[in-house]
C-alpha cells in the first residue's frame, strides 16, 4: 500500500475517532451509558491507531525521514522534502 493512501485512511481513523468523542454530547441526552462508554473506547482505539499508522509509516519510503503528522500541505506533496525523490 502506498504512502499516501495510508495517510489517507489515517486521516479517516483520527476524523472518525473524532466524530465519536462529540457525538458523546449528542448521546449524554439520552442518558445511554452503555453507548457513551462504546463511544469512549470506540474514539480512542480509532485515535491511538491513528497515532500509530502515523509514526510507523508516514515518512518517506526512500530515506525514510518521517513527514510532519499535523494535516497540511504535506498530504499533497509529490517529492520528498529531505531526498527529493517522487512520493507516490
Amino acid at each position: 500500500m502506498s504512502v499516501k493512501k495510508i495517510r489517507k485512511f489515517n486521516l479517516f481513523l483520527l476524523y472518525f475517532g473524532l466524530f465519536c468523542f462529540f457525538s458523546i454530547a449528542i448521546t449524554v441526552n439520552f442518558g445511554s451509558l452503555l453507548l457513551i462508554f462504546i463511544q469512549i473506547i470506540v474514539g480512542l482505539i480509532s485515535g491511538g491507531i491513528s497515532v500509530i499508522l502515523s509514526f510507523i509509516f508516514w515518512r518517506c519510503p526512500y530515506c525514510g525521514e518521517r513527514f510532519e503528522i499535523r494535516h497540511s500541505r504535506m498530504d499533497k506533496i509529490i517529492f520528498c522534502p529531505y531526498c527529493g525523490q517522487k512520493i507516490e
